[in-house]
């Protein structure tokens, strides 16, 4: 009986949570009130005001908005009539915005809960310009008060081409983070690059890439313009050590300079229960000592890629000997 009683104090404080939304008030009239007040502005072609205030997807209110002609003007005055008509209504919920800008639908400027006007017009222009000279199935920024996150999705373009396209749109001093993800059938790597990533930085870049004994799938390129993160492909079992060694090197990677380098052979097949890869934190120890390839690495990796690893990282990383 107990049991059953819990069970249906349980179920009504879910259903109790479901009405009341565990605390957040409803703002649907505010959610209709504002999705029509975007529509009647000038430049906006379509638009949407998602809203939930359940137990199961929480309290949510998303912002789109389509406008894909629209002059910088307009697109200051559409957020700047958000953010009166909205006021303070949806503070208890977790609110985002998307502003489509192209006529694509997929070139998106991104936002939480702040709203600049200026800011998000001034994404807009540079985000149309860079799909202009950026061939990509889709391409978005999310900004907030401390990061820029620009993310190039199924990238045509030759990734030495999109780089000085991101600084001719943003320009040379913008501090945004790009992630890049080429179209799969072409033969390259991922790339996540801070800028400002100057002309300078990727022609050292490009050479030291043009100079490593490996295949490159990931690279991560930091502060400076220097590479902070690669994950590689090996060709020759016999030479990997001094492959990796190679690597190391041309990258100058050592205290002053970490280097996260993740590496695996190229021959080893998908769903492999062990394989001849492995990691090392270059002047750095950062690994994640709980995590299940840490504690038992003899379940995921060969025996010579494990005697491989444990070389490299006593002679590399900077954890306690």
């Amino acid at each position: 009986m107990r049991r059953i009683a819990g069970l249906l104090i349980a179920a009504a404080l879910a259903l109790s949570c479901v009405v009341s939304a565990c605390g957040a008030p409803d703002r649907k009239a505010e959610a209709d009130r504002l999705q029509q007040a975007i529509k009647e502005m000038p430049g906006v072609q379509d638009s949407n005001v998602s809203y939930t205030n359940g137990f199961e997807n929480g309290a949510t209110v998303h912002v789109w908005v389509y406008l894909p002609d629209a002059a910088p003007k307009q697109i200051e005055d559409v957020v700047a009539r958000i953010n009166a008509v909205r006021g303070d209504a949806f503070k208890a919920f977790d609110q985002t915005a998307e502003f489509a800008v192209t006529p694509s639908r997929t070139v998106r400027v991104k936002r939480g809960a702040e709203l600049d006007s200026t800011s998000v017009a001034g994404d807009a222009e540079s985000l149309r310009r860079l799909s202009v000279a950026v061939d990509a199935t889709e391409i978005s920024i999310f900004r907030n008060n401390s990061t820029a996150d620009l993310k190039l999705n199924e990238v045509a373009t030759p990734a030495n081409n999109v780089f000085p396209a991101v600084r001719a749109a943003f320009g040379d001093d913008a501090q945004v983070t790009l992630d890049l993800q080429p179209v799969s059938n072409i033969d390259g790597p991922s790339w996540r690059v801070a800028f400002p990533f100057t002309a300078t930085d990727q022609q050292r870049v490009d050479q030291q890439m043009a100079a490593m004994p490996v295949s490159i799938w990931m690279i991560t390129v930091g502060s400076h313009g220097a590479i902070a993160g690669l994950s590689v492909g090996l060709h020759n079992r016999d030479t990997a050590y001094q492959d990796l060694v190679s690597v190391i090197g041309i990258t100058a990677a050592g205290p002053a300079h970490a280097l996260n380098l993740s590496w695996r052979w190229e021959g080893d097949r998908t769903g492999m229960s062990q394989t001849f890869s492995g990691s090392v934190q270059v002047g750095a120890c950062s690994y994640i000592p709980n995590s299940d390839i840490e504690l038992h690495p003899e379940k995921y990796l060969t025996a010579d890629a494990r005697a491989l690893q444990q070389r490299l990282r006593k002679q590399f990383d900077t954890c306690p000997k």
